[in-house]
C-alpha cells in the first residue's frame, strides 16, 4: 500500500512539474514573439517617420478624416532601394491595412500601426 502511494505521489509531482514547465515555455514563447512584433513595429514606424517627405505622395484621407498610408504603399522604392513589408494576422494569413499618420502641433510625426491588418488579402 505504501509503495502504491509513493508511485502515485511521484506521478502527481511529475505531472505538476510537466504542466509547470509547459506553462513556462508557452509564456516565454509568447513573450519572445511579442518582442519581435514590437521590434518590427518600431522599425516600421521609425522608417515611415524618417522618410516622411518621400511617403507624403502616398498619403490619403479616409472617411474618418484620418491621414493614412496603405501597407501596400509602404512597399515601395525609395532612393533606388525596394522596401517590402508583409504582415500576417493571427491566423498567419497575409493581410493588408494602413498606418494612421498624424502630424503633431510640435512638428513631430506620430504613426499608429494598429490597422495594418484591417483588410485581409
Amino acid at each position: 500500500m505504501i509503495g502504491n502511494l509513493k508511485v502515485i505521489a511521484i506521478a502527481i509531482v511529475l505531472i505538476v512539474l510537466g504542466v509547470g514547465i509547459a506553462v513556462f515555455v508557452s509564456y516565454e514563447n509568447k513573450r519572445f514573439n511579442d518582442d519581435i512584433k514590437n521590434s518590427i513595429s518600431n522599425n516600421e514606424k521609425n522608417y515611415i517617420i524618417g522618410n516622411y517627405s518621400e511617403y507624403q505622395k502616398y498619403f490619403q484621407v479616409n472617411k474618418q478624416g484620418q491621414t493614412i498610408l496603405k501597407v501596400s504603399d509602404f512597399n515601395t522604392f525609395i532612393d533606388g532601394t525596394y522596401y517590402s513589408n508583409w504582415h500576417v494576422n493571427n491566423d498567419f494569413d497575409l493581410c493588408l491595412g494602413y498606418y494612421v499618420i498624424d502630424k503633431l502641433e510640435d512638428g513631430s510625426v506620430a504613426v499608429d500601426d494598429s490597422h495594418i491588418c484591417d483588410y485581409i488579402d
